[in-house]
């Protein structure tokens, strides 16, 4: 049995020995069943494909020659045909050309070339958009004010109806006649609206829009928190909008809103006829229906 065993072993070191590495075949050896000592060939393999690895002298189809100058410190050198790009180095918004595309009325996509210098200078050479109300050294820069008799306790009445001007917000002041609240005015009773203003907003804008050759041109009152007039303006109006495809002509002023102003009274002096002095617009009559826009800031 220790024979056998040692003979087992010697059989297996041969077996180790005889077998070729790689592909290029070899023998094997065991023992069967009866002890007899068995000895084959190993089949001839074919050889397993090399790795597609590129060799170290081989370079790519596309070569980044900038590259290649940068690894080997050789610096590119220049096309003597070709000039510097500083020299002829032209901002891009002044070379190439703009385009707007857009589909015409007939249905057809149209291209257009849009200059753009021209578009600047155009744009530089526009005015602010809007005219000063009046002319040379009357052109207002701000509101005038005046003092006509109002009484005290002319506007208490229609504190309780008004409704509030927050800051960024609009409201449309609509005058109707017949239909809207009055006050007195002297020995006048002219129809007007009230706003009671938050006490963040700082500034008021109005705005009396030009429909049909026709607008209003209100007056002002402050009042404090009593609901007595603290401030009259004749004119808020400061400058002028032409009409556009978009809106109607208007005009417009601002008014600062000082500490103790509580309530904006929007009135029509003129409803009756009266206010000969009032500065109106030339292209435009003076009306008593319609609406007038108020902004808070």
């Amino acid at each position: 049995m220790r024979s056998l065993a040692v003979f087992l072993l010697l059989s297996l070191l041969a077996a180790a020995g005889c077998t070729a590495s790689g592909s290029r075949g070899g023998f094997y050896t065991y023992v069967d069943d009866q002890g007899n000592l068995i000895t084959g060939q190993l089949p001839v393999s074919a050889p397993a494909p090399e790795a597609d690895t590129p060799r170290a002298d081989t370079l790519p189809a596309s070569v980044d020659e900038g590259l290649l100058a940068q690894v080997s410190g050789d610096a590119p050198v220049p096309d003597s045909g070709s000039a510097s790009p500083q020299a002829d180095e032209t901002p891009a918004d002044e070379t190439e050309e703009r385009f707007v595309t857009y589909v015409d009325g007939d249905g057809q996509i149209t291209r257009q070339v849009i200059d753009l210098g021209a578009a600047r200078r155009a744009e530089a050479a526009r005015g602010p958009g809007y005219d000063l109300i009046g002319e040379g050294g009357e052109a207002q820069e701000g509101y005038i004010e005046t003092v006509t008799p109002v009484a005290a306790d002319c506007c208490r009445e229609l504190l309780a109806d008004a409704e509030t001007l927050r800051p960024g917000q609009e409201v449309m002041l609509t005058f109707n006649t017949g239909q809207t609240q009055q006050i007195r005015v002297g020995q006048r009773q002219v129809p007007a609206r009230v706003l009671t203003l938050r006490r963040e907003v700082a500034e008021i804008r109005v705005l009396s829009f030009k429909q049909h050759g026709r607008y209003l041109h209100p007056q002002l009152l402050l009042l404090d928190e009593q609901g007595v007039p603290v401030l009259q303006v004749d004119n808020v109006f400061t400058r002028r909008f032409p009409e556009t495809w978009a809106r109607y002509a208007y005009i417009d002023g601002t008014l600062p809103r000082e500490a103790g102003h509580r309530y904006l009274v929007v009135y029509l002096g003129y409803a009756d006829g009266g206010l000969p002095g009032l500065v109106t617009e030339a292209d435009s009559e003076l009306a008593i229906d319609g609406g007038v826009v108020v902004r808070g800031y």
